[in-house]
């Protein structure tokens, strides 16, 4: 109860000091580390807490957006041509105030650029550093994205040190990248060979070819991209609760504290930064327009004609035009409006979308669920150390097993299936999710089937302990007689199994 009264308190204080038209840059920098850190606390919360909140969450994020759409149609155009000496206030000054740095006695730099990584996800990161490497110091401040921020226009400025209309040949890709960050530090003084940039760092097993390059002794300056977290958000069915979950599990790999201690034992000064942030968004529906958009984000489309763009807000009512200053004078930007997006609404639900796709591509995955549900099916409940103690016996006793467990134990109970509660040891299930339209079902007993590897009776597909989080409400026996990939065969007098359909790799064990 504690932690949901100082969420609530934290919602408050902050509706209540929000930036006004006339407040400076810096109160909305500070904003968005106050408004960080409760969103990482609201996502950490068990599903039923959460809830508690949802409403609070929710007025705040719409108020803040609204005050903040209004103060950058005001000052967004003041931003770029501020100083840097105290820190940057928006992406393309990071390599001027880096220089700075190395001026002031910082001879080796390396900066990260984690692509598309919200504040609340920086609070979970840094939390975790702090617990692996308590004596590591950390100081934070907060600067703004360049819009419209896809990472062609954001994270090139953030690389090439200029405003995007000094890089209008090359705002729709991200290849240039290398030689921009190359020539900015060129026009510092340093050589080509002290220069460094790697992207599409994410795994453990890069880090050591990383290391090998930056140890090299001519390298004084790395730009570093770790696609990790955007990777995640684009692949999201969960929504920010699903992302933090699995940002949890990324760092529990080890990867980030492995990264910094490897630059810092090099003795490079590490600067970590994003191109852009992410929210949770709703789909309106995608534009319906005979002519394509110059850039297409999810969020924001880009015209290159007064024309199209005033053809697209009126076929669009929903919309935000914005004029940015700075863009190349032809670009023009038509934002999705409040917390929506340029995509269509998922038919199917997504805690099903999400359960079907991980039990049938992820064996380890699957056993785990499979075991909640039978140890859960009398009584609803279980210990979690059994669950382990039944993974160890399939699987081996090791860390690595017992981790791996906890972690998809820390997913299901995210996606709303179970909750976590006597710091864990226990594992209660929430009540089932009713799924009464085909598609779903279809879905769901399509992953079962792959999960098990065999044909299963159309008596024991409700009971499926794999499905536990499920009510399967169709009659299942006309559903499969109705379906495009899964089929009936008899098998003896009157037992009736369903498998996939011939040529989607089905049998009868």
């Amino acid at each position: 109860m504690r932690c949901v009264t100082w969420s609530l308190e934290g919602i408050k204080g902050i509706l209540q000091s929000l930036p006004t038209l006339e407040s400076s840059y810096r109160d909305w920098a500070n904003l968005s580390r106050r408004f960080g850190e409760v969103l990482a606390r609201f996502h950490s919360l068990d599903t039923v807490r959460a809830e508690g909140l949802k409403a609070a969450i929710a007025e705040l994020q719409a108020t803040t957006d609204e005050r903040l759409r209004q103060w950058v149609a005001l000052h967004y155009a003041d931003l770029p041509s501020l100083p840097v000496a105290k820190g940057p206030v928006m992406v393309h000054h990071v390599p001027r105030f880096l220089s700075l740095r190395r001026g002031a006695g910082e001879a080796k730099i390396a900066l990260l650029v984690f692509d598309g990584l919200a504040v609340d996800q920086w609070v979970q990161i840094r939390e975790a550093l702090v617990k692996r490497a308590p004596k590591l110091g950390v100081e934070e401040s907060a600067c703004f994205a360049w819009l419209p921020t896809p990472t062609s226009v954001s994270r090139q400025a953030l690389f090439s040190g200029l405003k995007p209309r000094e890089f209008a040949d090359t705002i729709e890709s991200t290849s240039p990248e290398p030689t921009q960050w190359s020539r900015f530090w060129q026009d510092q003084g340093l050589r080509a060979n002290e220069v460094m940039y790697r992207k599409g760092i994410k795994r453990t097993d890069q880090l050591a070819e990383l290391g090998a390059a930056i140890s090299a002794p001519s390298i004084r300056v790395a730009g570093i991209v770790v696609d990790t977290v955007d990777e995640i958000v684009h692949g999201a069915v969960l929504g920010k609760r699903g992302i933090a979950a699995q940002v949890e599990s990324w760092c529990e790999s080890g990867f980030v504290d492995q990264l910094f201690s490897l630059l810092l034992d090099e003795g490079f000064h590490v600067y970590l930064t994003a191109d852009h942030g992410n929210v949770e968004a709703v789909g309106q529906g995608r534009p319906n327009q005979g002519v394509t958009p110059e850039l297409r984000g999810e969020r924001v489309r880009t015209y290159r004609s007064e024309t199209l763009v005033s053809e697209s807000a009126a076929a669009n009512p929903n919309t935000c035009r914005l004029d940015v200053a700075g863009l190349p004078v032809n670009l023009i930007c038509l934002f999705a409006g409040g917390r929506t997006a340029f995509k269509a609404n998922p038919g199917v639900p997504i805690p099903a979308l999400s359960w079907g796709m991980a039990i049938a591509t992820y064996p380890f995955f699957g056993k785990v669920a499979e075991l909640m549900g039978r140890l859960s099916a009398l009584q609803g409940d279980c210990s979690s150390a059994e669950v382990h103690r039944r993974m160890s016996e399939i699987y081996g006793e090791r860390e690595g097993i017992y981790r791996m467990t906890n972690m998809v134990l820390q997913s299901q109970a995210s996606w709303g299936a179970m909750e976590r509660v006597e710091k864990g040891k226990r594992l209660i299930r929430r009540p089932p999710i009713a799924l009464t339209d085909t598609e779903p079902v279809v879905w769901l007993v399509e992953a079962a089937l792959r999960y098990a590897g065999k044909a299963v009776s159309v008596a024991s597909l409700r009971s499926m302990a794999v499905l536990y989080p499920f009510v399967l409400v169709q009659p299942l026996a006309y559903v499969v007689a109705n379906s495009r990939t899964l089929e009936l065969r008899a098998e003896g007098s009157s037992d009736r199994l369903v498998g996939l359909q011939a040529g989607q790799n089905w049998r009868v064990s």
